[in-house]
């Protein structure tokens, strides 16, 4: 079981505790932003999205990477390692996370803030070789007409870096496929990650998070060995205990899936189950 932890001195920018952690530095999170879109920002703040929203609405559980705003803007950042047919949809709920939050707050859904929600992914998501997917919602009987919900929602594809024409951004892009630091910023990014793994309460912290994620799968599949049970006695045959350790199971990967911190064939290892399962539950990455 959990044998596929990866050693915390081997974490890089890709891995979801060393991004989460670097994103931290508003100096350089401000730098990452501005580089990408092309904007200037004049201050960054935090928000706390799901703390707002957690009384009014029972949301699928996600922690938001980089979730910061300016003085009229939200951006939201996230790392992606592996390719996921979920990216189109999971967009899509961050947005409306977002704006839910805003409207929490007393905002007038005409005073939406402009949000950008950025995916930074190591592999092509969209398979068609562009460094870069930006999306806006737009007229299908005019595609130059632009509805402007001033939403947006744009793919960085770190596996096209050397096509991207723009020198930040394909530093950024490089950065994230290959490691190595090649301008200030991915320099900074480098130092600071060395900074994080050496000390040793991050260290504590990853193992931490690492257990709590165990000890949720476990109490999961206590859970779904009850439920078994149940239609096991109801049902009066031995199929129940195993449908409904089956079913707790699928609900736990579509967690851990959700969460980004296991591919596919190791949440298969972890919970023993086959990934065709995963692919008829349409939960793959």
């Amino acid at each position: 079981m959990l044998s596929t932890l990866k050693p915390f001195e081997e974490l890089d920018f890709t891995d979801d505790f060393i991004f989460y952690q670097v994103m931290q530095n508003d100096e350089i999170c401000m730098t990452i932003l501005e580089h990408l879109l092309k904007v200037r920002l004049d201050h960054i703040e935090r928000q706390e999205v799901q703390k707002e929203l957690k009384p009014y609405y029972e949301s699928r559980g996600v922690r938001l990477d980089a979730y910061v705003k300016d003085s009229s803007r939200i951006f939201n950042v996230e790392m992606q390692k592996v390719s996921n047919d979920e990216l189109p949809k999971r967009s899509r709920y961050y947005s409306s996370m977002i704006d839910a939050s805003d409207l929490l707050k007393g905002v007038d859904y005409t005073n939406l803030s402009e949000t950008f929600i950025i995916f930074l992914c190591k592999e092509d998501p969209f398979e068609k070789g562009m460094p870069v997917y930006t999306f806006k919602t737009t007229c299908q009987e005019d595609k130059d007409f632009v509805l402007n919900d001033e939403v947006y929602k744009i793919f960085f594809n770190a596996a096209a870096a050397e096509n991207e024409k723009d020198l930040e951004i394909q530093s950024i892009l490089n950065y994230i496929k290959c490691k190595e630091a090649t301008d200030e910023l991915t320099d900074k990014i480098a130092t600071l990650i060395k900074e994080i793994k050496n000390r040793e309460q991050n260290k504590e912290a990853y193992m931490i998070e690492h257990l709590k994620v165990r000890d949720n799968i476990m109490e999961g599949l206590r859970e779904g060995r009850i439920e078994g049970r149940k239609l096991g006695l109801q049902e009066g045959r031995q199929e129940g205990i195993k449908e409904g350790f089956h079913k707790k199971a699928i609900e736990d990967a579509k967690k851990l899936l959700a969460d980004k911190k296991y591919t596919a064939p190791e949440i298969s290892e972890l919970l023993n189950i086959p990934v065709e399962d995963f692919a008829e539950a349409k939960i793959t990455n």
